[in-house]
C-alpha cells in the first residue's frame, strides 16, 4: 500500500537499515516483500525481519531478532498482549523509533498505545488529501439513482422505523444497542439485496475491465460471480492469482478481501453493498485505488440511508475526482444497446 512509502522513508533519513515489520497475516507480509519494498526502497542495504501479531506475542520470538526500528502494519491489531512483551523486552525496544500504520484506530485503541509508548506522533492523511497530493490517482466516481418500487419501499420504511425505535432507546441499554446495529445490518443487506439486478448489467457494461463487486454477504457473492472470495471459498487465493494475472476480469467479495490483499489489474470497484463505515469504504476504495485510473461506482437508492452515504461521498471527494451522476433507466439503455450490437455482430459473424 502507499502507505508503507512514509515508512520506508522513515528508515532511510535517519540510516536504519533493519526493521522489524510486524504484520497481521502472511498475506500482507508477502504484499511488504513482492510490491511495497521493491517499489519504494532501492537500498540495497535495507534487510528487514517480518513477524506476524500471533508470533510477536511470544517473547522467544522476538529473543534473537536484531533491529534497528519498528514497524506496526495496521496497528489496529496491537493488544495487551503486545503491550506486556513490548514491556518485558524494553531492552530491545528503548530509544528505537517505532511506526504505527492504520487507518483504523479508534479512541479505546489510542488509548492503549498511549500507554505502551507515551507520546504519540499522530499524521493522518485522508484518502481526498493522498488524492490532492498526487499520492494517489485521482478516481472517477459514477453515481447510480436507483429507485424501490412501492412495495419494497413500505418494507423499507418499516425497517427504518424498527432501526429508529431501537436507536432512541439505545443508549445506557446494551440490549437496545445490540438491536439497532443488527437492525441497521439487516437494512443495508436488504437493500444491496435489491440492486443486483442493476449491478449485473453495471458489470456487463464493464465486461472488458477487471473489477472487483463488493457484496454484503456470501450468498451474495456467490449469486454475482461464480468467481467469489470468501471465507468459505478454499479456492480464493487462486482466484486472486488469476485475476492479477488477467485470467479473469470479475471477483466478487465481502470483508475478506479489505485488509491485505493486493489487486493489480482491478479498475473498476462496484458497490453492490455500501457500507455506512468510513473505514470499510476507505478499506474497500484502497482495493481500487491501486489502479493508476480507477473507477468507483455506486448504485444506490434513493430516499434511503443510502443515499445520505453517496452524499457524503460525492462531497468527500468532489474537489479531487471526476464525478458522473446517471440513473437506474439510463443503465438499462445502456445495457440494452450493448446486447443489440453484441447480438448484430454475432449475426453478422454467420
Amino acid at each position: 500500500m502507499r502507505k508503507s512509502k512514509l515508512a520506508i522513508d522513515y528508515c532511510n533519513i535517519n540510516n536504519l537499515h533493519k526493521p522489524l515489520i510486524i504484520t497481521p497475516a502472511l498475506v500482507i507480509e508477502n504484499g511488504w516483500k513482492t510490491d511495497q519494498i521493491p517499489q519504494w526502497n532501492n537500498d540495497e542495504n535495507f534487510n528487514p525481519t517480518f513477524i506476524q501479531y500471533a508470533s510477536f506475542i511470544r517473547k522467544n520470538k522476538l529473543q534473537n531478532i536484531d533491529f534497528d526500528s519498528v514497524i506496526m502494519d495496521e496497528g489496529h491489531h496491537i493488544t495487551e498482549k503486545c503491550k506486556d512483551v513490548i514491556f518485558d523486552l524494553k531492552h530491545k525496544f528503548n530509544n528505537k523509533p517505532v511506526i504505527i500504520l492504520s487507518a483504523t484506530i479508534n479512541n479505546e485503541k489510542m488509548e492503549l498505545l498511549n500507554d505502551i509508548f507515551g507520546d504519540i506522533y499522530v499524521k493522518q492523511i485522508g484518502m481526498p488529501k493522498a488524492i490532492y497530493d498526487k499520492r494517489l490517482p485521482s478516481p472517477q466516481i459514477v453515481f447510480i439513482k436507483c429507485h424501490l418500487k412501492l412495495s419494497d419501499m413500505s418494507t423499507y420504511l418499516d425497517l427504518n422505523d424498527k432501526f429508529e425505535y431501537y436507536k432512541e432507546r439505545a443508549e445506557g441499554n446494551n440490549y437496545m444497542s445490540i438491536m439497532m446495529k443488527r437492525t441497521a445490518k439487516d437494512i443495508y443487506e436488504w437493500l444491496s439485496d435489491k440492486k443486483i439486478s442493476t449491478t449485473r448489467k453495471i458489470a456487463q457494461l464493464y465486461k472488458d475491465y477487471g473489477k472487483l463487486i463488493f457484496c454484503s454477504n456470501i450468498e451474495q457473492c456467490d449469486e454475482l460471480s461464480p468467481y467469489s472470495v470468501h471465507s468459505k471459498n478454499k479456492k480464493s487465493k487462486e482466484l486472486i492469482e488469476q485475476f492479477n494475472k488477467g485470467k479473469m476480469k470479475t471477483l466478487t467479495s465481502c470483508r475478506v478481501l479489505l485488509e491485505g490483499v493486493n489487486l493489480k489489474r482491478c479498475k473498476i470497484g462496484i458497490f453492490n453493498y455500501i457500507s455506512p463505515t468510513l473505514r470499510i469504504q476507505t478499506q474497500a476504495c484502497g482495493r481500487i485505488i491501486r489502479h493508476k485510473e480507477p473507477v468507483f461506482v455506486y448504485p444506490y437508492f434513493e430516499n434511503t440511508r443510502e443515499e445520505k452515504i453517496t452524499n457524503d461521498i460525492y462531497y468527500r471527494y468532489k474537489e479531487v475526482s471526476k464525478i458522473t451522476v446517471l440513473t437506474e433507466e439510463k443503465i438499462n439503455e445502456l445495457y440494452d444497446d450493448r446486447r443489440l450490437k453484441t447480438r448484430g455482430k454475432r449475426v453478422n459473424t454467420k
